[in-house]
């Protein structure tokens, strides 16, 4: 390497932790290579700076430039920067490359100016693949010599891994993104991060006890209407059951737990306890209420009828990922989830559309909402008591 000021070994110490600082934008490529623009700036006098990267046959150019350069000279630019794209990847579109400026803060302008050298590197990982070019363009003309070449060259590796940690970083964000959005289908938002967060921190995901409300609910006679009803149907009045019901207990802040069958498990968390009875309370009523707006013409009922029962009750119950190496599912389990269980199932014995234990019902009994004791106090004990919704006054 020619020996200058620039490139004694004091020098590119200083450069390199100018460097480092550019780790901070890591997760986002278009500052990290903004940040990188004004770090050049110490070393060489460019003008324009882009870094290209082709991946699958598509492209981004990530770009920073002076802002007294033309669109002319842009273009002219832009054909180097292309020419020497394919010969990195002939399979490379670089007529339909994306352009992303990360131009910081606009240098001065003094008219409109002309760029007279270009040069490009490869930028690799530590493992020596390709994962981009710096493309590099000076108003001086004949800039790049061997001595300016030179000492960009000694930052060549450090820029490589740079780039390739944070392009690796915006894969794994847009991964994530895709798959939040496809198990957010399957799953509420909230129990996904959870999850994320959890294998971060470790490979098992932690288990927690706390309390909660689990609101059971079950489709009355549903066995008749899968023997009545061809399957392509009950699948069609199933979905539509399903999208009513939830939308009423994702509004009150629950979180659908699993589908058995025709039957849905929400938990609401009970930190606060009667705030969380209150509201999975709510969710029971606006569900019973959103019955007859479910389309059913794709089935036929017996005697025309379709209902549901609701069961809530509020204990203890362990949330975790439970299951194989092969499939794990993120699951509360707990007697909690039996009762409420049970309690759906009383229903039909007190023929009503919601039973509630006495643990919700005294939870709730200082609120507005007429609830009435259907035990006999005389032969039930307390805490076996069940209460529902009355007609509001």
């Amino acid at each position: 390497m020619i020996q200058t000021a620039r490139t004694e070994p004091a020098f590119l110490a200083s450069g390199r932790r100018l460097l480092v600082q550019a780790f901070r934008y890591l997760e986002k490529p278009p500052q990290l290579v903004g940040c990188l623009w004004n770090v050049l700036g110490f070393f060489a006098d460019i003008d324009v700076l882009v870094v290209s990267r082709t991946k699958a046959g598509e492209g981004q150019l990530f770009l920073c430039r002076n802002s007294a350069i033309g669109d002319q000279d842009w273009d002219y630019f832009l054909r180097f920067c292309k020419q020497d794209i394919l010969r990195s990847d002939r399979f490379a579109d670089v007529e339909n490359l994306t352009l992303v400026d990360c131009s910081p803060m606009p240098r001065p302008s003094n008219g409109v100016g002309r760029i007279q050298s270009y040069t490009s590197f490869p930028l690799t990982d530590p493992e020596g693949s390709l994962v981009g070019r710096l493309h590099l363009g000076s108003f001086q003309n004949h800039y790049f010599n061997p001595i300016v070449v030179n000492r960009l060259t000694a930052l060549l590796p450090f820029l490589g891994s740079l780039l390739a940690k944070s392009l690796e970083y915006q894969d794994l964000r847009e991964r994530k993104e895709n798959l939040l959005s496809l198990f957010s289908k399957f799953l509420p938002v909230p129990v996904i991060q959870k999850l994320l967060e959890e294998q971060r921190l470790s490979q098992n995901s932690v288990a927690r006890k706390s309390r909660v409300v689990i609101l059971f609910s079950d489709i009355r006679s549903f066995t008749s209407i899968t023997e009545q009803n061809g399957a392509e149907a009950v699948v069609r009045f199933l979905n539509g059951h399903f999208q009513a019901m939830v939308t009423e207990i994702v509004a009150q802040g629950g979180v659908i737990d699993k589908f058995i069958g025709d039957a849905i498990v929400a938990v609401f968390d009970a930190e606060d306890r009667t705030d969380a009875c209150h509201r999975a309370l709510r969710a029971a009523r606006n569900m019973l209420a959103r019955l007859p707006e479910v389309d059913v013409s794709s089935v036929s009922l017996d005697q025309g009828r379709y209902g549901i029962g609701i069961g809530l009750h509020m204990g203890d119950a362990v949330a975790g990922s439970i299951g194989s190496a092969e499939k794990m599912a993120y699951t509360v389990v707990g007697d909690v989830i039996e009762h409420a269980e049970e309690l759906e199932s009383e229903t039909k014995h007190y023929r009503v559309g919601l039973l509630m234990s006495r643990a919700v019902a005294e939870a709730v009994s200082a609120s507005d909402l007429p609830l009435i004791n259907l035990s006999d106090p005389g032969l039930v004990p307390e805490d076996e008591q069940v209460f529902t919704l009355g007609s509001p006054p």
